[in-house]
């Protein structure tokens, strides 16, 4: 992609910022994301990845016309970076890191590499954020198989079903 490219989709998520609220806005050459991306990955990794990962399995069954439903708020980047987080192509560890890619957060985090499915999921951290908001909105205890329901409901951009004390 050009600079003018990378520049229309700025004034895109600015335009769409300012008439539907919150976008997301992070672009490789505006917020310097050192992202590493490697460019092929191989089917029986990605189904491998899935039959452990409730996230990813979740994110690899959307088709193309769910990621581009929102078109008019997310910008080219934006499906990129979807279809390379479905795939496992993205993570924060990059060539130019001075450290290894494991999580470091935490000993119990067993130098885990850091993904983002590890920091938004797998993550102790992550967890009990998880269990104490999803707890405050559904008004009730929340167990780690609610996580993972709620993980597919992310991953496929789906609305979970409301909580029997919001019903009542």
């Amino acid at each position: 992609m050009t600079n003018s490219k990378y520049e229309d989709d700025f004034w895109t998520l600015k335009k769409c910022g300012e008439e539907n609220g919150i976008v997301f806005a992070a672009h490789p050459l505006i917020h310097h994301f050192p992202w590493d991306v490697n460019e092929k990955r191989s089917r029986a990794n990605l189904a491998e990845v899935a039959s452990h990962s409730t996230w990813h399995r979740a994110a690899q069954q959307q088709a193309p016309s769910s990621l581009w439903r929102h078109r008019n708020t997310l910008t080219e980047y934006q499906v990129w970076v979807a279809y390379r987080v479905a795939t496992m192509q993205l993570n924060l560890y990059h060539p130019g890191r001075k450290n290894n890619n494991a999580c470091k957060l935490l000993p119990s985090c067993d130098r885990a590499k850091e993904t983002l499915e590890h920091i938004h999921w797998g993550c102790p951290c992550a967890q009990a954020t998880w269990t104490k908001l999803l707890g405050m909105w559904a008004g009730e205890e929340i167990s780690p198989v609610t996580i993972k329901q709620f993980q597919r409901y992310c991953a496929s951009r789906k609305a979970p079903p409301l909580s029997r004390t919001i019903k009542t």
